[in-house]
């Protein structure tokens, strides 16, 4: 890519690929990330439901109870907005790997006799 006499619209596309795998690669460590992310919130959720459940209806565990709810909508909150997130960017990554893979299609190395 660097060479001067190389191809220049091989050059550039080539360029342009590697720039589409390095921000596929983002998206996919920001994909993981968010996905454990999830998985955490939905595993916390869980625990959360399980206290209350244990709880009861006891009156003594009323503001108990209380706490646990609040924290539960907070923790359905923030597991909406990861799931939000997920879904964006995972479109975005088939965007992109969608236009890499008709890029990579459209590089001819065919030396056109001059």
């Amino acid at each position: 890519l660097r060479d001067p006499s190389a191809d220049a619209k091989i050059s550039a596309s080539l360029r342009e690929a590697l720039d589409l795998q390095d921000k596929i690669g983002k998206l996919d460590r920001e994909l993981g990330r968010l996905r454990r992310a999830k998985k955490a919130y939905s595993d916390r959720q869980q625990q959360v439901r399980d206290n209350i459940k244990l709880l009861g209806k006891s009156i003594r565990n009323a503001d108990l109870a209380r706490k646990l709810t609040n924290a539960l909508k907070q923790l359905e909150n923030d597991l909406n907005k990861v799931t939000r997130q997920l879904v964006q960017k995972d479109m975005k990554r088939s965007e992109l790997s969608d236009r890499l893979t008709v890029l990579i299609k459209s590089i001819t190395l065919k030396v056109e006799k001059k």
